[in-house]
């Protein structure tokens, strides 16, 4: 007979491991799977539409001059809108220019914040006014319009791919801000009836 084949080398037999639990670590260092940025949209919103309510209760005589101005002039509150950035820069570096000038930098910034929440509570409230006129609600309360438009605008935003709600968002927002700006062109009282 013939002798069987031996190998020069150790034969190396296959370790089966049993499957373990592997537990996922908790710690916030670790926890990038969970984030959403929808629901971080949403909670922006949800900020901005909290926010727009306040500036309403702190300034609602503004928030009237606003709309009033906004309904007679639309388009120019719209190109407004459009070059607020420029305009800050502009405000910005001539306050930058004086050195007194630099301690007003912040307050320009807090104004068009402001601005932008009150043109908003502007819009808001034209949004809320059209719904309850169309709905046949007579002589809803200012709260009850603003909270409505802030409802509609929300809910349009936040249903809408994130990409346009950022767009509307943004449209949202140069209406506001132009609006806002709107009353501090003309002191004479226009529009005129």
């Amino acid at each position: 007979g013939s002798t069987p084949f031996i190998s020069p080398l150790p034969v190396i037999s296959p370790i089966i491991v049993p499957p373990m639990h592997v537990v996922p670590d908790d710690s916030a260092s670790s926890d990038y799977s969970g984030y959403s940025a929808r629901r971080d949209w949403i909670e922006v919103l949800i900020t901005f539409g909290v926010l727009t309510l306040l500036a309403f209760a702190l300034f609602p005589a503004r928030t009237r001059l606003t709309l009033d101005h906004l309904l007679h002039r639309p388009a120019l509150a719209g190109i407004l809108g459009l070059t607020w950035p420029f305009t800050l820069s502009i405000i910005t570096v001539g306050l930058a220019i004086t050195v007194l000038g630099i301690v007003l930098i912040p307050v320009a910034v807090v104004a068009a914040a402001l601005g932008y929440l009150v043109g908003r509570a502007a819009l808001s409230m034209y949004l809320g006014r059209q719904f309850f006129e169309f709905s046949k609600v007579a002589e809803p309360s200012p709260f009850a319009s603003i909270g409505l438009g802030l409802l509609i605008i929300t809910v349009l935003e936040g249903i809408a791919p994130l990409w346009l709600g950022i767009v509307l968002e943004a449209i949202v927002s140069a209406l506001a801000i132009g609006s806002a700006m709107l009353p501090l062109l003309n002191r004479q009282g226009w529009p005129h009836p």
